[in-house]
């Protein structure tokens, strides 16, 4: 419902201009949402994908092939 009432309030008081600069920022929020979300998405998959392969040697170090703590290391 709020978002038809802003419709209709673009539409009512801004120029044609006005209207094209709201919709073009509000496109590129909309694409940087989508792509951030995209990379959490990634980067946990990515993380859990190469923690399968090591091991917890005390609380805060890691322990397994150098390979996987390389990848782990820079992500």
């Amino acid at each position: 419902m709020g978002g038809i009432v802003t419709l209709f309030f673009i539409a009512l008081f801004l120029s044609k201009e006005e209207q094209g600069y709201y919709y073009t920022f509000g496109s590129i929020l909309a694409i940087q949402i989508f792509f951030e979300l995209g990379l959490n998405s990634v980067i946990t998959q990515y993380t859990a994908h190469e923690m399968a392969h090591l091991k917890w040697k005390t609380k805060s170090e890691l322990s397994g092939e150098i390979l996987h703590l390389s990848r782990l290391s820079s992500a």
